[in-house]
Order: structure tokens, then sequence, then C-alpha cells
């Protein structure tokens, strides 16, 4: 970038100095710099502080809610369904800090080693089979990676020994209902927030209906300021999850149809409010897929994505101008090193530390440190024979779901490999325990695993 460039775009040019070549500012040293704080922050920000924002919005629903919670998690201990009050604890730190996320697993995981200590048995299913297969992925080719990069694929062999372990057959219903009632809530506090912002705190931000959703990639982090986890992408993906499991759940009279109906029409304004635009066409393939003949739907699937894959690569400078450079930059990587990759982890070391991109009609800087595609993530760190692995692998567990004409994993599962062309999602802890917990429970019948077990 030019002098002249950057003091078109930022407010105090006349303390610029150098400017290196990677895009680095230099501030000169002769000059006191302005601070724009005080200009550029919304005086929203100054006059209703941040906590008490969340505080506000939140209180009423959990004043409204903590005495239902309590009430069930105390039934749900006394008739001894630990592992609901586990998977429910669970469900509902995944749009909060994956710390939790984690936390919660490892009581899953104690609870599961305990019972096997107990009992003496376990099953191994294809979850379970797949599970140890995509960990083996980023294990055997950490090429010069460091091992503490396994630390998040970790969590593909501890709900491998979670499934294994524990049967989750007999409450797989209760649990769908759960994950219903707890996105049911996310999404209208969501809703809540969003007609605030418009209502009220637009006027601080200059923006209005019409340009909210014109710069939707911006503001839409906004909705979810309250949230520790806020990726618009990776919740829209959640939030489509509920919708599988809504139309599941009705149709086995699990849930009644006003519920359902006000799930389907706030989870759909949610995902407009959200602004992701290929979660929105997830959700359109969802309801074609969900009302297609099962037979036709197993045949079309894998050869419909790879359709989409190539048209999604060929035309994506069209509608994503900063991803198609980004992916440009991926494949120049994967092609040093086609077949091995180079390492597991090494994304954030190969790829560049920032991307110019435009925000709000403004240069910036935005950090990157991968593909945001997770088959070019693949490529890039583990190469072709690791992503043919992890593809076998997933195509196994695909299989597995069509010869048990199990409709929803095998939605489940299409949404998963729609969400890897835009995204990572087995990069960061919670999208990958949420995919693999997910899988788990869903994904066995208990009775029809592979049973063996020690006396």
């Amino acid at each position: 970038m030019e002098n002249k460039d950057i003091a078109r775009h930022i407010a105090f040019s006349s303390t610029i100095g150098r400017v290196e070549s990677d895009g680095t500012i230099f501030l000169a040293n002769e000059e006191e710099p302005f601070d724009p704080y005080i200009v550029l922050d919304s005086i929203i920000g100054l006059l209703y502080p941040t906590w008490l924002r969340i505080l506000l919005l939140i209180l009423p629903y959990i004043l409204l809610l903590s005495f239902p919670s309590f009430n069930w998690i105390k039934g749900a201990a006394l008739e001894r369904k630990y592992i609901l009050v586990g998977s429910a604890l669970l469900i509902i730190m995944l749009p909060l800090k994956s710390a939790w996320v984690t936390f919660t697993t490892l009581i899953l995981l104690s609870f599961a080693l305990a019972k096997y200590i107990k009992e003496r048995r376990f099953q191994i299913g294809a979850v379970q089979i797949a599970l140890i297969g995509f960990f083996m992925v980023p294990l055997l080719f950490l090429g010069d990676g460091d091992y503490t990069k396994l630390a998040i694929p970790l969590g593909f062999i501890w709900f491998a020994i979670i499934g294994a372990c524990l049967d989750f057959s007999a409450i797989k219903q209760e649990i769908k209902v759960v994950y219903l009632k707890v996105f049911l809530i996310l999404i209208s506090i969501i809703l809540v927030n969003w007609l605030l912002f418009i209502g009220f705190d637009a006027y601080f931000f200059q923006t209005d209906f019409f340009n909210y959703f014109r710069e939707i990639k911006v503001h839409s982090h906004e909705m979810l300021f309250w949230l520790y986890f806020s990726h618009p992408t990776f919740l829209s993906f959640f939030i489509m999850i509920g919708g599988i499991f809504c139309l599941d759940v009705y149709y086995k009279a699990s849930i009644s149809a006003y519920f359902a109906m006000v799930y389907a029409i706030l989870a759909l304004l949610a995902l407009v409010v959200l602004g992701s635009r290929f979660t929105i066409l997830m959700g359109f393939c969802i309801l074609i897929w969900y009302w297609m003949p099962l037979r036709y739907f197993k045949w079309l699937l894998i050869p419909f994505w790879l359709l989409l894959f190539g048209a999604i690569w060929k035309y994506i400078h069209y509608f994503d101008a900063q991803r198609e450079k980004l992916w440009a930059w991926s494949w120049s990587a994967i092609l040093e090193k086609p077949w091995f990759g180079h390492g597991t982890g090494t994304s954030a070391l190969i790829l560049p530390e920032q991307l110019n991109v435009e925000r709000v009609g403004t240069g910036v800087l935005m950090s990157i440190n991968h593909s945001h595609n997770q088959i070019l993530a693949y490529l890039l760190e583990n190469g072709i024979l690791g992503t043919t692995l992890f593809m076998i692998a997933f195509l196994y567990l695909i299989y597995h779901f069509a010869k048990q004409n199990d409709r929803t994993m095998l939605l489940i599962g299409s949404i998963l490999l729609l969400l890897m062309l835009v995204e990572a999602p087995f990069r960061t802890a919670t999208p990958l325990y949420a995919t693999a917990f997910l899988l788990t429970v869903m994904g066995d019948n208990g009775l029809n695993a592979m049973r063996q077990g020690h006396k």
C-alpha cells in the first residue's frame, strides 16, 4: 500500500512513517499520534457498558428458566439419567467457552471410563472407527508439525471412548429435545438483540435496516457480542442441526406442532440475521433432501457435493473475493508438498498472517491462519494421502448411515460435508467437539453396534 492509499482510509495520516512491503505501518517518531478511540468508538459503548448490556439481555431468560432447569436436572438425577445430564451440559456449553466444552467432555469421559471399569464392557461401531480414522490423519501426517497440535484432534479419541463405553440409544430423543430447547433460547436472544440493535443501538452506529444487511458480515458479529463463541457460520450450522432434530422428533411425536413451528420460524429469522449465505443455502438443501425419497438421496449426495465443490471453486471470485485469494495461496502451498503436506498445524506458518479486505467501505487488514476450507486445510497440512484417508473414513460413515436408512444422520453428514467447503470445523475445539458429540450420540444404535466385552 502507498502512503496516499493509507491516508485515504485512516484519519491520522500525518503521523504515518514508512510503510513496509507487507503492509506494516510505522508511526513517525517525531509526531504525536492522534488517539481515535473517543471518536471512532460508539457513544453507546461509553454510556452503556458491555457487561450491563449482556446482563440486561440475558437476565430475563435466567429468571424465567432457572427454576424449570433446576427441576429438570433434579428429576433426571433422581432417575439416574446422569448421561442425559452430562449431554445437556455439553450442549449448553457449545455457544460458550471452548474450555467449558472441553471440561464437560472430560466429565462424560470420566463417567464412561468409570462405567467400563465397573462393567468391563464396551462397544465398537462405525462411528468409533470413523472417529479414530479422523484422529489418525493429523497423527500419521504430523510432518514437521508440533505434537501439541494434536491437542484439538485428540477430541476424536475422547468421543470414540465415550461412545464405546456409554450407550445413548435409550435417550437419543431426549437429547434432541434438550438440544432444541437450548438453541431455541439462543435464537430468541439473538433476535431480541437484533431488534434492540435496529431500534436503538443502530442510531449510534449510523445503521438502519437496509444498511445492516448491506454490511452484514460486520454487523452480524454485533449480534453475538454477548457470546464467547461468536462465529456466525458455526452457530448457524448448530441452529440447522436443531432444524434436522426438529423434523425428526416432531414426526416421532416428541414435540408439539406449535413448538416445531416456532423453532422453524425463529431459526430461519436467525439465519437471516446472522447472514451466513452458505448456511442459508444449506437450509434449503435440508428441506429438499428431507422430502426427497431416501433411495435417491443416498445416490445423489456425493455427486451433488462434488458438483457443488467444483462450482464454488470455479466461481468463488464472483461472491467472495477474499476467500478466492486465500484459496489461491493455499493451493500454491499445496503444490509445494502435494503428497504428504507441510505437517499438521502448519497453516499459520505457511499462509500470510494478514489479508487486505474491505469492510464497511474501508480497507482493513484481516488476520488469517487457515484456508477456510476443511478439504484444502487437509491437503495443505496432510497432503493427498492424508486427505484420502480422511475421505475414506467419512464416506465409510456415510455408507453406514445409508445402510441403516438413517435419514437424520445422512442429513447431518451431508450439511457437514457442505460446511467443509467454506469453513474448517475440525480446526477448532468447539465445532470439532460438537460434531464428534453428535456423531457419537446419534450415530450408532447401541444394540446394532459390534459389542465386545470382557468379564
